[in-house]
């Protein structure tokens, strides 16, 4: 008789839940803001931040539209340091809101 471990069954329904993509776009959004840190600098810490992933689109909050062309200008890279973290095609476009 053959017995499935239980890690193995909880790490499955895990994967496939709604918590773990909120969980994963959570934390696409914080590692998303240490990249602009890094990039950026302290320029940008306080006028731009990570909202929400939804449908591998970030959505980026500026305060400010010279913030934003300047973020806009970086997505490629942004998008691609972000993407390598997480080994995988998890954000495929930056959306700014001004």
């Amino acid at each position: 008789m053959f017995f499935t471990p239980i890690n193995s069954i909880l790490n499955k329904k895990f994967r496939d839940s709604p918590l773990a993509e909120r969980i994963t776009a959570s934390l696409v959004c914080e590692e998303f803001d240490k990249i602009m840190f890094a990039v950026f600098g302290e320029k940008i810490v306080h006028k731009a931040q990570a909202m929400y992933l939804n449908n591998s689109v970030l959505t980026i909050a500026s305060l400010s539209p010279i913030i934003s062309q300047e973020i806009k200008l970086h997505e490629l890279e942004l998008i691609d340091k972000v993407n390598r973290k997480f080994q995988g095609e998890i954000v495929k476009r930056l959306r700014l809101l001004i």
